[in-house]
């Protein structure tokens, strides 16, 4: 089975599906960072679940409440449809 780690085309790829998609210039730019500071926390681990939790968690520790309901509005599930 294929292992699922992001990488620098996974990021380009999703930016360009964001783009296809018409997304705003400065929402494209919001959520290609929020994958990239994703991937940056998984580093070289497969996505998996457990590792969204531990991001999740992450998050949670380290952003204000308001940060953190704007997450919930992305679809970061894009992201992993390219991996």
């Amino acid at each position: 089975m294929k292992r699922r780690i992001l990488t620098a085309n996974n990021l380009n790829d999703f930016q360009k599906y964001l783009i296809l998609q018409e997304k705003s210039k400065a929402t494209t730019k919001k959520y290609f960072r929020d994958a990239k500071v994703f991937a940056d926390f998984a580093g070289n681990e497969e996505i998996r679940k457990e590792i969204v939790i531990a991001y999740k968690e992450h998050l949670r520790e380290n952003r204000s409440q308001c940060e953190l309901d704007a997450c919930k509005h992305k679809q970061p599930v894009c992201v992993f449809r390219l991996v």
